[in-house]
């Protein structure tokens, strides 16, 4: 199981933030000297198609996720598994026309790309949060293989969202997220780290979901889960957040989390 955490800087992995996630942190094989590739529009897929194909995107292109979905891709990741027996998903909040993923993850080698949006369930936006890539039942019984019961041999590749911007407290997951009480109360103002904060606290619910629910589908023992930050929070308005944890000087400020558990 791959999960790319949207926008998980390493300076929110900790036992404050996201203790879950923190805990396999040490537990697992850690790449220190980790980078991810800011580049034009469409930072995460950049990443989606770097560790999917094994390449770089092109520096001078800003449309990397409408440019290459008709390059040939055989020694892509998923077609390596595929070669050797695997069944191999994707899975993300957001619709397949989106960078389209429905078309690159299928010449990626991809047996489907699902998105809750697609789903057409949701009537408020409840997609946005990823404790529902777990919750969704398909969804679920997707990510965990369960209608191929015969063939345990399968990746499955989580794209996660809810640390995405906004980072406010009247638009975005970190309202979704908050009280009624915190919501009405004119003298709770959350900052901009604030709610980066509670927004990446989601995430690591759903870590913690992910890794219950291997436990109770008996995957627990013989899974390996590969954690990986998309892009370093450069989404952030107030850019002293970044400078106050990261070299932001130099192309040092890329550095993000990957791990393997």
């Amino acid at each position: 199981i791959l999960v790319q955490l949207e926008s998980i800087d390493n300076f929110l992995v900790n036992d404050e933030v996201m203790p879950i996630l923190s805990n396999l942190k040490r537990q697992s094989i850690n790449f220190s000297n980790h980078f991810s590739f800011v580049n034009g529009g469409g930072s995460t897929f950049n990443s989606e198609f770097m560790v999917n194909t094994g390449y770089a995107t092109p520096y001078s292109y800003n449309q990397n996720a409408y440019t290459f979905s008709k390059n040939n891709f055989d020694y892509s990741l998923p077609n390596l598994f595929k070669s050797v027996g695997y069944t191999v998903n994707a899975f993300h909040m957001n619709s397949s026309e989106y960078y389209s993923r429905g078309i690159n993850y299928k010449n990626f080698g991809y047996n489907s790309y699902n998105g809750l949006k697609d789903l057409g369930i949701y009537e408020n936006k409840e997609y946005y949060l990823d404790t529902e890539l777990l919750l969704n039942e398909e969804f679920n019984s997707k990510i965990f293989n369960m209608e191929n019961p015969l063939n345990q041999n399968f990746v499955s590749y989580i794209i996660t969202y809810s640390a995405h911007l906004p980072f406010s407290k009247t638009s975005g997951v970190c309202s979704m997220l908050l009280t009624e009480e915190e919501k009405n109360n004119p003298d709770y103002n959350p900052s901009e780290l604030d709610c980066l904060k509670i927004q990446a606290g989601e995430t690591d619910r759903m870590v913690g979901l992910l890794m219950d629910n291997l436990k109770e589908k008996g995957l627990y023992d013989n899974t390996v889960v590969v954690f990986f930050a998309d892009h370093y929070v450069y989404t952030v308005s107030d850019k002293s957040i970044l400078s106050s944890y990261k070299d932001t000087e130099t192309n040092l400020i890329n550095q993000t989390d990957f791990f393997i558990w």
